[in-house]
């Protein structure tokens, strides 16, 4: 793969890249197995597996809303226990458990990895940075200020505008003139092939995808892969 250096803008997913689901996610599930009993005696592994697959459910369901907001939260918990082959508890219980589980994931969030070292790098080096976002503006512009990436962006844009403006424009095409450069030198690093670099590709932008338990692939592949931002660097400025 030949190298991404000379491009002026770099595209980033907030939730996948450079926000830490992961750390935030499992540090959620020991506090929820901690506070409830009934989540204690389930199996610990079991218990992360069922929830990471409610939660993917209920987000193939709505896409554009905030995987942290409550109400996603809530109907996550509901598609647990059904999974799990629990008894659904009742409204309040169900309640005490979202609003426990939405309290945690915040309290425990932080930036990827090498992230806003990245991110510094880059704005040095002259690059214009944008953030992607899904869900309602005003949480997802505190998440990325809670992990301290807002302030490191030239542009932020929501899923939800990009659908209201521009139904069928892909949101890295409408990122790219919002930063005022053009697709094809902008670079747009997303954590799903199919959700971000496959559109990516098809509207001229350069991708590159993210996934920290796949092994780091630097040749060889039409959308490389990197398992760490900071990998990022070595395509876009020549360091390692």
């Amino acid at each position: 793969m030949g190298s991404f250096r000379y491009f002026d803008a770099v595209i980033f997913d907030l939730d996948g890249v450079l926000v830490d689901h992961q750390h935030s996610f499992a540090q959620t599930i020991t506090a929820l197995r901690a506070r409830f009993p009934i989540f204690s005696t389930l199996d610990e592994v079991e218990m992360t597996k069922n929830f990471s697959t409610a939660s993917k459910q209920v987000h193939k369901a709505s896409p554009h809303q905030d995987s942290a907001c409550y109400s996603k939260v809530h109907s996550s918990m509901g598609a647990f226990f059904k999974l799990a082959g629990l008894p659904e508890p009742d409204d309040i219980e169900m309640e005490r458990y979202s609003r426990f589980y939405v309290h945690q994931y915040w309290s425990n969030m932080r930036p990827t990895p090498g992230s806003l070292d990245t991110l510094r790098q880059l704005r040095q080096a002259g690059y214009r940075i944008g953030i992607l976002t899904s869900g309602e503006r005003r949480l997802q512009e505190s998440k990325a200020k809670t992990v301290g990436v807002l302030q490191l962006a030239n542009c932020q844009l929501g899923s939800k505008d990009i659908v209201s403006l521009q139904p069928d424009c892909p949101a890295s095409l409408m990122m790219a003139g919002a930063l005022g450069t053009s697709p094809e030198n902008t670079v747009v690093v997303g954590s799903s092939r199919q959700r971000g670099n496959e559109g990516s590709t098809s509207a001229g932008v350069r991708a590159i995808w993210y996934s920290p338990q796949t092994a780091y692939v630097a040749s060889g592949s039409r959308v490389p892969v990197i398992n760490e931002v900071p990998q990022l660097l070595h395509y876009l400025i020549g360091r390692t």
